[in-house]
């Protein structure tokens, strides 16, 4: 079991096929106790998993947005810059997985936290 700790770090889950990873990362939520925090862009799928298989709902979402110059001034100080074309394409990746989990019917919505990460 990876999830052992509160905060469930899903880029240690990319390990896993991509077909079997949400069903692993849903069967160690599955054994936790009490509250926990998802963390990494695995939670995207995961949303819309949940909801398509009525299986997985969160209680709360916090939804950080950061503008593509952020994105971009941050590559550039952080990482290589030359990556930076994959990080846009995981990032558009990730906004069209969350158009579609709130396009989706849906009677048990998280409270939703938008955060605009300015800097």
């Amino acid at each position: 079991m990876i999830a052992s700790e509160k905060v469930i770090h899903t880029d240690m889950y990319l390990k896993y096929h991509r077909d079997s990873v949400l069903d692993i990362l849903l069967y160690d939520i599955g054994n936790m106790e009490g509250g926990y925090v998802i963390e990494g862009v695995l939670g995207y799928r995961l949303l819309r998993k949940g909801v398509r298989e009525d299986c997985w709902y969160p209680d709360v979402v916090i939804e950080v947005v950061v503008s593509d110059a952020v994105i971009e001034e941050r590559c550039k100080a952080e990482r290589d810059i030359s990556k930076l074309g994959g990080i846009m394409k995981l990032v558009k990746g990730c906004e069209t997985i969350l158009a579609d989990y709130k396009s989706m019917d849906n009677d048990s919505k998280p409270e939703w936290i938008l955060v605009d990460s300015c800097s």
